[in-house]
């Protein structure tokens, strides 16, 4: 098996390549893009691990439910103080996780048949996001919104089909891991 990363512009692709048992080879890949609202961060990746927890607090709902929230839960959940930065940087989080498109193709040649076989699609990591926010004289007195994860992350999430992880090890991280961090914790290649 082997793994490769690659860097275009502002996409990044993983790719990795894998021998079946009858010798035909199989190859994965995760085509991360980027949009009008940047790319994917690793305050990105702690806001996703934040929605998770947040969507595991509220009973996991199904496919048919979306996650109804509060940013200033959220940021509880991230441990940032409440205020207009952390506001503004939660936001555009929720943003980027929304608008980032992902394209995952999966290939692979039968050597028996001879025959090359490809499929791709696209999708995201949030299906729907909204976020309102009421304010008076200049300061936000409520907001509240909900997401809804994209239905092959919340497939993956049900089935516990995910790395583990410790959220307080993540909200650690403080230096910059390089663009679309969570892809390499989400997708599985």
């Amino acid at each position: 098996m082997r793994l490769f990363v690659r860097l275009l512009g502002f996409t990044q692709i993983l790719q990795r390549e894998i021998t079946l048992p009858n010798g035909s080879k199989a190859v994965a890949k995760v085509e991360v893009g980027f949009s009008q609202r940047g790319v994917l961060t690793t305050e990105d990746q702690k806001t996703y691990y934040a929605m998770v927890k947040y969507w595991e607090d509220q009973g996991s709902p199904g496919q048919d439910k979306p996650v109804v929230f509060s940013l200033r839960r959220l940021a509880k959940i991230l441990k940032k103080r409440w205020g207009t930065d952390v506001i503004t940087t939660l936001t555009q989080s929720l943003t980027r996780l929304y608008a980032t498109p992902f394209f995952w193709t999966n290939s692979y040649y039968d050597i028996d048949t001879k025959k090359a076989v490809e499929e791709m699609e696209g999708f995201r990591i949030l299906d729907a996001l909204k976020i309102i926010k009421t304010k008076q004289d200049g300061h936000i007195t409520k907001e509240a919104g909900y997401f809804k994860f994209n239905d092959y992350v919340l497939r993956n999430l049900l089935a516990n089909h995910t790395k583990p992880l410790l959220l307080d090890v993540v909200l650690k991280f403080n230096s910059y891991f390089g663009p679309r961090q969570s892809v390499y914790q989400s997708a599985s290649l």
